[in-house]
Order: C-alpha cells, then structure tokens, then sequence
C-alpha cells in the first residue's frame, strides 16, 4: 500500500470518529439514554463494517472483538432488565478474557524490566483497589450477588487485560502494540465512568459524555491497531516476494 492510500485510510478513520463524537454529543444532551445507548451500538456496528470491507486483514481475534463489542451493546440497551445486566457483564469478561490472551502470548517476559514490573503491578493494585471500593459502595443497588459478582469480575478482567497489555508495550513497543495498549485502556476506562453515571448518578450527562469519549477512542485505537497489523502483513508479504524475485534473478 502506498503513502496516498495510507493517508486516505487515515483521513477515512478521522472522519468517522468525528462524525461519532459530534453525533454522541448532541444524543447525549437531547435525546434519552435508550438513544444513547443505540448510537453506542450503532458506533461499534460502523467500527465492524469499517473493518470487514475497508481493512483487508481477516484476523479472527480483532473480528471476535468486534462482534463481542457489538453484542455488549445489544445488551447493554436492556441493561436495566437483569437479563441485560448479566448479558452484557459475561460479554464484557468474554472480550476482556479474549483480549487478555491475545496479549499474553505476545509478551516477551526476559525483556520485562524490574521497574515494568513494580510500576505496572502497583498500579494494578492501585486500581483493584478502586473497583473493589467503588463497587461495595453500591453493591446494595445490585440485583443479585450474582449480579455484582460478575460485574466485579468484569473490571477485574479488564484491569489485568490493561496489565498484559501494558507489558506487552514494553517488550515490543511499537504503534500496533500502543493502540493495542489504548483500545483497551479506553474500554475499561469507558466502563468504569459508565458506572458512576449510572449508579452514583454523578453529573450523569457529563460522565456519560465521558464515558462515550473513551469508548470512541477505544473503537478508533483498535481499528487502527488492526490496520498497523494489516500493514505490517503486507510489508512481510512484499519483503518476500523481493526476497524472491532476487533469487530468481540471481539463478537465472
């Protein structure tokens, strides 16, 4: 692919984004939560087709996702049905689980540093410390202990996803592992300020707002992750076949 068409795709990227931000902003502060939940869906449907038919990299994991991230958001438009709630916690922990894996066996652990590790475990801690809080403060508000369990093991899996993912960065940095590195930190990051809109009824349309900013740049830093990934197949691909056609050169 060559310097125009790359511009292209990330002029494309852009303007999509944009296009969301402007039309969450105005769902938000005109529209009821039902809607604004509906353009979420709609944003993560756009992300999926955006990747189908314009990024030519059919990788299962990243098309798993999203389609995962997809049905999240189905479920999060009955999130106030119990069903809902369930749903869309067991989609949550199936993505955060998913996403955990794929960075796991990527990580390079030799290259792992003793700072990486005291500085990404305590943070770690620092934010286990958070959920745990956060979530026995409104435990009450809950369904079920089932309910609050799978939530609570939901942001769980989210932050050790972040702590793989973190690693992951600091044994291959590079623009693929980094927006790997912010698609997932926008999404625990979306989830975590979901909650306190919802539940702590905290400047509602603020957080929301908030809350869907970081969910678009998860969809938009993962989207290009998976073009940073088609892009580093294709220069493969073209570095064997020079390979190849200077072999054939050399033999004939």
């Amino acid at each position: 692919m060559n310097r125009i068409d790359r511009l292209s795709k990330n002029k494309q990227m852009l303007f999509i984004a944009l296009i969301f931000v402007v039309l969450n902003i105005i769902t938000i502060y005109f529209f009821d939560l039902t809607i604004f939940r509906l353009v979420r869906l709609l944003s993560s449907i756009t992300a999926l087709l955006y990747f189908h038919f314009y990024i030519s990299y059919k990788n299962k994991i990243i098309y798993s996702i999203f389609i995962m991230l997809v049905c999240s958001d189905v479920s999060m438009i009955f999130y106030e049905h119990y069903l809902g709630l369930m749903t869309y916690a067991m989609w949550s922990i199936a993505i955060y689980l998913t996403l955990s894996i794929s960075a796991l066996r990527k990580i390079q652990w030799r290259r792992v540093t003793i700072l990486d590790y005291l500085v990404f475990i305590l943070v770690f801690l620092f934010n286990v410390y958070i959920l745990h809080f956060t979530l026995s403060d409104i435990s009450d508000l809950f369904q079920s202990k089932l309910a609050y369990y799978l939530i609570k093991l939901s942001g769980l899996t989210g932050l050790v996803s972040c702590l793989f993912s973190a690693f992951l960065n600091a044994t291959r940095l590079s623009f693929r592992t980094a927006y790997f590195m912010y698609a997932l930190f926008g999404l625990i990051f979306s989830d975590f300020v979901a909650m306190l809109a919802f539940y702590y009824k905290i400047e509602p349309k603020l957080f929301y707002l908030i809350d869907r900013a970081a969910y678009l740049f998860s969809l938009f830093f993962l989207v290009r992750h998976a073009y940073m990934a088609y892009l580093q197949k294709e220069a493969v691909k073209a570095a064997a076949l020079l390979k190849k056609s200077y072999q054939d050169s050399i033999s004939f």
